[in-house]
């Protein structure tokens, strides 16, 4: 298993192509758990949160049309997509950085992050200004955060928040490349792993206290990893256990770790619960146990995919490929298409099935046919910029 080459949903061989081959060591399993991690996100945000969060930025998007009660029972819970995507980020970004110098780092999580959140956000950008439900000087504002990858919202679309948290946890290990450290890759996941559990468990046994509740509110904490850095350090030691050397102590952090997991999703939990939202909470616990199993398996038996037909491993690829750009672009672009439906007389329901449908063939165009390209200029632009060598030689 040492010698598995996991690639990333946007690694360099898919870099500049919309044509997929079939690769016996590209860990397909996974491709499927994230994107039925963001259909689970899509799910929520379509089938409960705009219909449920009065006054937010979801139901301004489907001009208050969007309410499914009949699918709120079980839609509620797709908000854990988020977490399951957390561990994988941990696993790939441990495995992606090990051999690389800290540049060669910086190129590929700016090839995969930037050409499908300028895309994203130029659509969402033209679907707002179709409703005009916010004013254009905030949607200028919003677009532009968006696309720098801001910290601190509002952004062109809610589901934007997360990636200032992954660049956050890039930015380490950047840092243990600049320095020559990679080796310390543990020692890192470690500390951001158990600071966020103690955070976790002040957040959960304080939940009838405002002033402690009050700190979940504070962007700062999530910038800091301190909500979801145990997702993180999770991913990075099921790659040190899982594609490394195994070893005993390794699988008691990765213990110590799906606590410390299962304690900030209580601790989400208890807040929606606050709102009345309703959850019982094995449930989303349930839910992350299962993708976190499927993800372990599908390592492990990575082979068995190698038996697949190829159109099965290039669906699955596409699908992997495709998670990313649906993450960013379904949730506004596809309220503002499902209220206008509902607007011109289609029933509810149907307006249901052909946003999921829409959001999902724009997400198959971005991938295939848009996002290669500019991936392909955002490389060579970054290569071919001067006074980087400093940074190509850490790794090398």
């Amino acid at each position: 298993m040492k010698c598995l080459q996991l690639l990333h949903s946007h690694n360099e061989h898919a870099i500049g192509t919309p044509f997929l081959t079939p690769n016996p060591a590209h860990v397909l399993g996974i491709d499927a758990v994230r994107f039925l991690a963001a259909l689970m996100v899509m799910l929520f945000h379509f089938g409960f949160w705009a219909g449920f969060m009065h006054g937010s930025h979801a139901e301004l998007a489907g001009q208050g049309l969007i309410i499914y009660p009949a699918l709120s029972a079980w839609t509620k819970y797709g908000w854990i997509g988020v977490q399951i995507f957390f561990v994988i980020s941990g696993f790939v970004i441990a495995y992606s950085a090990e051999k690389a110098s800290a540049y060669r780092f910086f190129v590929s999580r700016s090839v995969r992050l930037f050409p499908a959140a300028l895309l994203c956000a130029t659509i969402t950008l033209g679907a707002l200004l179709l409703v005009g439900s916010v004013p254009k000087g905030e949607l200028a504002s919003a677009y532009i955060k968006s696309i720098t990858f801001w910290p601190a919202g509002p952004w062109i679309d809610d589901s934007y928040w997360t990636l200032a948290i992954e660049i956050a946890f890039y930015g380490l290990v950047f840092l243990l490349l600049a320095i020559n450290r990679f080796t310390w890759i543990a020692r890192l996941a470690i500390v951001i792993g158990l600071m966020s559990f103690a955070f976790n468990i002040v957040l959960w046994l304080g939940q009838d206290v405002v002033a402690i509740q009050q700190l979940k509110e504070k962007r700062l904490f999530e910038l800091l990893l301190l909500h979801h850095g145990s997702f993180f350090a999770l991913g990075v030691f099921l790659w040190l256990q899982l594609l490394k050397q195994p070893s005993r102590s390794q699988l008691m952090w990765i213990g110590i770790f799906v606590a410390a997991c299962c304690m900030q999703i209580l601790a989400v939990v208890a807040s929606l619960n606050h709102k009345q939202v309703g959850l019982v909470a094995p449930v989303p616990l349930i839910i992350w146990l299962l993708a976190l199993a499927v993800i372990i398996m599908s390592v492990r038996f990575n082979a068995l995919f190698a038996t697949l037909p190829v159109w099965i491993a290039l669906a699955l690829r596409r699908v992997g490929l495709m998670t990313y750009p649906l993450y960013l672009i379904h949730q506004k672009t596809g309220l503002v298409g499902m209220g206008q439906m509902i607007k011109h007389g289609i029933s509810p329901y149907l307006a249901l099935g052909l946003g999921i449908g829409a959001v999902l063939a724009a997400s198959w165009a971005i991938s295939a046919h848009l996002e290669p390209y500019l991936q392909k200029w955002t490389k060579s632009f970054l290569l071919a910029l001067p006074g980087k060598t400093l940074l190509r030689t850490a790794g090398t």
